[in-house]
């Protein structure tokens, strides 16, 4: 989904039928921000690990300054909170890795 996301009026153009696409892309923020939610309260209270947790929540925070609508963050920072996303879930997996938090 939040490829999708990324490559909603692309496909909107060619006429693919993607989930971002049928739903729309504010329902598609909507949706990947709720998943993001849930999966922070199962990181916390089911798996037990902070860093887990704090990883979903600063993803929360970045996806919530990465939408078009707000306005505190032009739209020229758009791709460098993509990439802090992206070089933070890396960060994040390697972790993981190595703690076996999800072992």
């Amino acid at each position: 989904l939040f490829g999708e996301i990324l490559d909603i009026d692309d496909d909107a153009q060619v006429g693919k039928n993607t989930t971002a696409v049928k739903i729309g892309e504010m329902r598609s923020q909507q949706l990947m921000f709720a998943l993001t939610v849930c999966l922070a309260l199962v990181s916390f209270f089911l798996v037990g690990s902070v860093v887990l947790t704090v990883y979903y929540v600063m993803d929360m925070l970045l996806s919530v300054f990465s939408r078009k609508e707000v306005a505190v963050v032009p739209e020229k920072y758009t791709l460098l909170i993509f990439k802090a996303r992206s070089a933070l879930g890396v960060s994040y997996m390697v972790y993981a890795w190595y703690s076996q938090v999800l072992a």
